[in-house]
């Protein structure tokens, strides 16, 4: 629930990397994490909120922080930073090679006003994974969940870094 009353607001966060399939076994042993969804371009979306055959554009690994969707952002924050921080050497290894990278937050509401209010603690933090952090918004009236599907968002190109250093 928003702090007010007026309505369901649900956050998470997501460390995403958009890495080749190969990859995937390497990124769970280093990371000592379970991906959440680990899938290669193509693949069908098995998602029930996700559009019927919707395919992933990219090869995918990401892990959801096991946190409540009621709980503020900064607890779903906290979670990927404390898995990501001792590995910050080998997600800077994996950037400069090419992989994107990021962590993505989605904060869902059934059409109230939503807030994101991070700590600064935090965001120093995020400062020091140098990782870009997304953010995507959505409103459903019907507010049914927040799938796996939320969290693909737009592929970024692999351009973007290229694009950047111009």
């Amino acid at each position: 629930m928003s702090p007010n009353g007026d309505g369901l607001i649900f956050y998470n966060a997501a460390l995403r990397i958009y890495a080749p399939h190969d990859l995937h076994a390497e990124l769970r042993n280093r990371l000592d994490l379970n991906p959440t969804l680990s899938a290669q371009a193509g693949e069908i979306v098995s998602d029930p909120a996700a559009p019927t055959g919707k395919t992933f554009p990219a090869d995918v690994w990401l892990v959801v922080a096991p946190v409540d969707v009621c709980r503020p952002i900064n607890e779903h924050l906290s979670w990927i930073i404390e898995k990501a921080r001792p590995n910050v050497a080998y997600l800077k290894k994996l950037v400069e090679s090419g992989i994107h990278i990021d962590i993505w937050c989605t904060c869902t509401t059934n059409g109230v006003a939503a807030l994101i209010s991070i700590d600064p603690t935090l965001i120093a933090s995020l400062a020091h994974l140098e990782l870009p952090v997304s953010v995507r918004f959505a409103a459903l009236p019907q507010l049914g969940g927040t799938g796996v599907s939320s969290f693909l968002g737009s592929v970024p190109s692999r351009d973007t870094k290229q694009q950047k250093n111009k």
